[in-house]
């Protein structure tokens, strides 16, 4: 897949944005943010990097969590 380097800090910002709303297990704070990407302007390969984006800071806070227990 091609990354569009003309937005890679608005897709890290969703990523992080998504990424701690799931942290902090905040569903209405994750929808509200991922119903805003959605509707707005962003080509469909930035919403899917979004989510792979998401998807690594998953498990990048999970080994985080594991390691500090």
């Amino acid at each position: 897949m091609e990354i569009d380097l003309d937005n890679v800090a608005e897709i890290e910002k969703y990523a992080f944005l998504l990424g701690s709303a799931i942290k902090n297990e905040d569903t209405e704070q994750f929808f509200s943010i991922y119903d805003s990407i959605l509707p707005s302007n962003l080509p469909d390969n930035q919403v899917i990097h979004s989510v792979e984006t998401l998807s690594k800071c998953r498990r990048f806070m999970s080994l985080q969590d594991s390691l500090d227990k």
